[in-house]
């Protein structure tokens, strides 16, 4: 099986079980692997650029983090404001928008 079937088979099974569009869905699947993979003691990109640095392995994720995190957070909340506000496979609106906004300020 090709690998993009498979992943978009992936992605519409998990968008489809929470009433979710699935390319919102597979951007935050994707979202979730670049962050781990940035800052994983076991990612091999983590582990070559702390080891040509020559820094330790650790004190390399913690640096990464100034940049990291707030990203995190940004997409964390991009993704909870289109995914409760957002609009689902079946065309209609999950939760109203302005009902959202208010709810979260």
């Amino acid at each position: 099986m090709d690998h993009r079937r498979y992943f978009r088979n992936w992605a519409r099974r998990i968008a489809g079980g929470m009433g979710l569009s699935v390319e919102i869905t597979a951007g935050a699947i994707i979202s979730g692997a670049y962050f781990g993979d940035k800052l994983s003691p076991l990612s091999e990109t983590t582990n070559m650029a702390s080891a040509v640095a020559e820094a330790e392995l650790f004190a390399h994720i913690r640096n990464m983090l100034s940049t990291t995190l707030p990203s995190f957070i940004l997409a964390a909340i991009a993704f909870l404001i289109l995914g409760l506000g957002g609009v689902g496979d079946t065309g209609e609106a999950l939760v109203s928008t302005p009902r959202l906004y208010r709810s979260i300020l």
